[in-house]
């Protein structure tokens, strides 16, 4: 536990700030707390939470995009408070979904509408339902006959 965190400190130590290394050694601290609360060993606990490389570089990361969209020199559609990072290799979305290191999360975004919107949606759907079956209703009583027709002459049944 103790090499996790000397390592974690390594590879933050330069990159980002000394309040910033102090909140993520803290931060880890605490959740090896909880873990070993919960009853998980040591062991499990460094293999749920993965390498502290890993975990260093995505904090770094995490501040240099930070940084660099409150310069306004990054990328003006890109929201910091969009995905959050967990302490695994797992990251969460603003919606809660989870997706893994090096993924991009999917979403099938479905937009809600309101119960009126909906019955008038419907309401349209059945009029222009009903504007179809009334062209085509006459158009259909009389092409199957003639088809009907045209076979019996040329003697297929």
């Amino acid at each position: 536990m103790e090499d996790f965190f000397r390592e974690l400190e390594e590879c933050l130590r330069g990159e980002v700030s000394e309040g910033e290394i102090r909140d993520s050694i803290n931060y880890y601290r605490q959740y090896f707390a909880e873990q070993k609360a919960a009853g998980y060993g040591e062991k499990e606990i460094l293999d749920m939470l993965g390498s502290p490389r890993l975990i260093a570089r995505s904090i770094i990361d995490a501040r240099g995009a930070v940084e660099q969209n409150d310069s306004g020199d990054g990328d003006p559609y890109y929201d910091a408070g969009q995905s959050s990072y967990s302490g695994t290799d797992d990251y969460y979305d603003s919606e809660g979904e989870r997706y893994r290191y090096g993924e991009e999360p999917t979403h099938i975004r479905v937009k809600k509408v309101s119960g009126w919107k909906l019955v008038l949606l419907i309401i349209v759907v059945l009029i222009i339902l009903a504007m179809l079956i009334r062209v085509l209703l006459p158009v259909v009583l009389v092409l199957i006959p003639v088809i009907l027709i045209l076979r019996l002459l040329k003697g297929d049944r």
